[in-house]
């Protein structure tokens, strides 16, 4: 068990330098040196751990896919409590969540969209012809995506609660 913890305890350390290092200078300015110097490791303890810096966005990435699902899952009220809950949890880390985006925006967006698939396709089920099905479930998650994105990234001071109401007007459901 002491292990698991030491393992886990060094991936934090390198994703922490990892965000870091982005939001100080940028995804492109970044070396394995600079990586390993924050997180304050050797070169082999970073590749036991991953293959490349691109290995570590990654790994970012399915963590907070992972977390934002099980939060996105807990609540289990209407469609509002649901995106105010997923809101609050982006508030927690929002600088992480900035740094991921601006870094993998294009591969953040299909694992994300392919997580959340199952909540998408129950929208308008019975209305919808099984040729229409896919296109709608990308509608209907590529827009509340790019909200939330833009939520994230803006400099704004945007009521979320605002932004809750629009994605619930959008996807038209009681949230079930």
């Amino acid at each position: 068990m002491a292990r698991d913890r030491r393992l886990r305890k060094t991936e934090d350390a390198i994703q922490n330098a990892f965000i870091k290092l982005i939001l100080d200078n940028g995804y492109e300015s970044i070396k394995i040196g600079d990586l390993i110097e924050e997180a304050d490791i050797n070169k082999s303890t970073f590749y036991l751990h991953y293959n490349s810096i691109l290995g570590v966005s990654y790994a970012i990435e399915d963590r907070l896919i992972s977390e934002a699902l099980e939060t996105w899952n807990l609540c289990k009220g209407s469609l509002e409590e649901r995106l105010d809950s997923f809101f609050t949890f982006l508030l927690k880390d929002k600088k992480k969540y900035q740094a991921v985006i601006a870094v993998s925006d294009g591969h953040l967006f299909k694992k994300a969209e392919s997580s959340f698939k199952p909540f998408f396709e129950r929208f308008r089920e019975e209305t919808d012809d099984k040729e229409m099905k896919p296109y709608r479930v990308s509608f209907y998650f590529g827009a509340t995506y790019s909200v939330i994105r833009k939520w994230l990234v803006s400099s704004s001071r945007t009521d979320r609660k605002k932004l809750i109401k629009l994605l619930c007007e959008l996807l038209k459901t009681t949230g079930k």
